[in-house]
């Protein structure tokens, strides 16, 4: 669930006055000092207290950047937006082009009586949310905001302000209020103070995320194993399945080789109940069947294992030659699944994971990829900031656009560029002398960071594509199923054993 900022504090507050939360306003923090009984002192403007844990939820921005330019003193000019609804009837300039502009400037633009302008020096947006972006590109096209690209403000004034909007050209806006989100300073110099260590080797390594390949190998392990029965049980019978089937009746082994008779229904048999237990994942998926035991990783080791398996049944239950039938038509049905299913894996390897099998969020990603530049540090300071280079290029591609036919070719295109990348790192780090123990490390964090950077520069795109993928995947499932259910009944009906 997503909230818009002004939800999100109503939201807070509601929850303040609920609790009864002794939240303190207005207050400012000015540094942090552990006791010899090992509380905290945390000096404010307020006065000291006294705490034996203390959150510093301080955000990026630290002290807002101001833009240097007359009049920026005036009493009109903000830094942040603490309520929306208390504007109405105003002439509204922000400037800024990321999230923080664009969520205060939608939310300006929907009060009653404003004109709002948006003033951004490049010259379209970049690295911000899908969700903003798809908002203020409507705003735009609807009129409710004016977008000014390439601008700078020159001069504010009481009841105006001044831009420069390209090159040359200058513009005077009537103007009320000036809310300007242009960064900000980080407060390194009070986290230091308040004993926070900045060394990149007092950093603690970034814990792994669920690794993706693991329960796709054992899963593929086992239906390796049941390939090879298949490819002994086909070996075997090799002179049978290799007649033209008008002639395999004439044959001995017919009786009990054909999809009726004694092998050909036992392997069928076997086949629907691991298309039953494959199902079974997806109610352990849920969160309506908690009771099930076993964790969502073996359950998917489960799922591909029985997914292969029933396929490579059903090829021996159809004595390798499926008809035009319903029957046949579940074969295919089974085989499109099942290569929908390796290629859905693809997609759900880059979708980040924790280790209970959870996807991450944005900020946990971004969270992972500031714990990391400790592991950089330790390898080679000057070769990481190269790579860091290399993240934040990757990072600021933009956001990937189209259908999902469009998405998968943008992927693999972005994985074959990562690719080359680290061919590239690799053949840098062997020139500048590093060992192979060193390189090897290297390349090794180097993949791990672009991959990271890659799910959090297009994490809202992954998402999207895994869903479009799910919903394809799961109604062919259930044609699939469907048609087996058709096939089972027919072949009760028709073999004399329902009445």
């Amino acid at each position: 669930m997503s909230y818009q900022k002004e939800e999100l504090v109503e939201l807070w507050n509601s929850v303040v006055e609920e609790q009864q939360l002794p939240v303190q306003l207005g207050v400012e923090l000015r540094g942090v000092t552990r006791l010899e009984d090992g509380t905290l002192q945390v000096d404010t403007s307020n006065g000291p207290c006294i705490a034996r844990n203390v959150c510093l939820a301080l955000g990026r921005r630290g002290t807002p950047n101001k833009l240097g330019v007359p009049g920026e003193d005036l009493q009109k000019v903000n830094y942040s937006l603490l309520d929306a609804e208390a504007y109405e009837e105003r002439n509204i300039l922000v400037v800024g082009g990321g999230d923080s502009a664009i969520e205060a400037a939608l939310g300006l633009a929907e009060q009653h009586g404003n004109k709002v302008a948006i003033s951004y020096r490049k010259g379209e947006f970049s690295r911000i949310k899908q969700r903003n972006e798809e908002r203020i590109v409507k705003a735009i096209e609807e009129g409710h905001i004016e977008m000014l690209f390439k601008s700078e403000v020159v001069q504010i004034a009481e009841g105006t302000v001044t831009l420069r909007v390209g090159e040359r050209e200058e513009r005077v806006l009537a103007n009320d209020d000036v809310f300007i989100f242009a960064g900000g300073k980080p407060p390194f110099d009070l986290l230091k103070r308040s004993g926070i260590s900045f060394n990149p080797a007092d950093r603690a390594d970034a814990p792994p995320t669920a690794e993706q390949a693991g329960n796709l190998l054992h899963g593929l392990t086992i239906a390796l194993g049941f390939a090879m029965l298949v490819l002994v049980w086909a070996l075997c019978f090799r002179s049978y399945y290799s007649l033209p089937t008008y002639e395999r009746p004439l044959t001995p082994e017919h009786e009990w080789l054909r999809p009726s008779g004694a092998a050909g229904l036992t392997a069928g048999i076997i086949s629907v109940l691991m298309i039953v237990a494959n199902l079974v994942y997806l109610a352990r998926r849920s969160l309506r069947f908690p009771w099930l035991p076993g964790s969502l990783k073996r359950w998917m080791t489960m799922h591909v294992a029985t997914g292969i398996g029933a396929f490579l049944l059903v090829i021996v239950h159809s004595a390798m030659s499926p008809q035009r039938s319903v029957g046949g038509d579940a074969f295919y049905g089974l085989a499109i699944l099942v290569v929908t299913g390796a290629v859905g894996r693809y997609f759900y390897s880059f979708v980040p994971r924790a280790a209970n099998g959870r996807e991450l969020g944005l900020d946990e990603i971004e969270k992972q990829m500031n714990e990391m530049s400790g592991q950089w540090d330790r390898v080679d300071p000057a070769f990481a900031a190269r790579v860091r280079t290399e993240m934040q290029r990757l990072q600021t591609e933009g956001r990937w656009k189209g259908s999902f036919v469009q998405r998968v070719k943008t992927l693999i295109a972005n994985q074959r560029m990562m690719h080359d990348s680290l061919v590239a790192l690799r053949r840098q780090a062997h020139r500048e002398g590093l060992s192979l123990d060193q390189i090897d490390e290297v390349v090794t964090l180097a993949k791990q960071a672009q991959r990271t950077a890659l799910m959090a520069a297009h994490y809202d795109d992954l998402r999207a594509l895994l869903s479009t993928w799910r919903w394809l995947h799961r109604w062919t499932a259930l044609a699939m199923v469907l048609l087996v259910l058709v096939h089972v009944w027919t072949a009760m009906r028709f073999g004399s054993i329902l009445p």
